[in-house]
């Protein structure tokens, strides 16, 4: 008869998220992390199917609870501006928490992020040159603001064509 194990997930996860933030995301070896859990790594696997995974949930953890100090914040802030200092700074925060794990990553992030700088160049050239035209030089300055929103519109089929256009008619307006 197997033996029963309660919390298997929770003790898992903390005991991970010790390794991670102790040895570093390299360093962690799920047959370790199995030992030092007095479980067999099998027993890992009926939770997470990867290391990678495993990572993944205790980082959403954490991304959860700045998701709460957000919205926490939203509902007690003086002003908009305020807000946003405050989203500015909780997730500054979870990027601070994570630096050391993102900087691991850093050999794949910076090839990715260095075929998004080369995009955002690109798109942000014809932007100016666009507001130039137009001769709506104020907004130059949102130039680089303006291609992000363009790839993230685009990229991620988060914001509709309508609901773009529609910022972009805000943003640039002369009312």
């Amino acid at each position: 008869m197997p033996k029963i194990i309660a919390d298997v997930k929770d003790t898992i996860l903390k005991t991970a998220r010790y390794q991670l933030f102790e040895t570093g995301y390299a360093s962690i070896s799920l047959r370790v992390l199995a030992r030092e859990c007095h479980i067999a790594v099998g027993t890992i696997y009926n939770y997470f199917s990867s290391k990678d995974e495993l990572i993944a949930t205790i980082m959403l953890e954490d991304w959860i609870k700045t998701l709460q100090q957000m919205d926490q914040h939203i509902s007690t802030t003086a002003s908009t501006e305020e807000g946003f200092s405050c989203l500015y700074d909780e997730l500054n925060h979870f990027c601070n928490i994570y630096k050391a794990l993102f900087e691991q990553a850093q050999s794949t992030i910076d090839t990715v992020q260095k075929r998004h700088d080369l995009l955002l160049y690109q798109l942000k050239e014809r932007i100016e040159h666009l507001l130039t035209r137009f001769d709506d030089t104020e907004e130059l300055e949102f130039s680089t603001l303006l291609a992000e929103l363009i790839l993230i519109s685009t990229t991620r089929k988060s914001v509709s064509k309508q609901q773009f256009n529609h910022m972009i008619h805000r943003l640039i307006r002369k009312d």
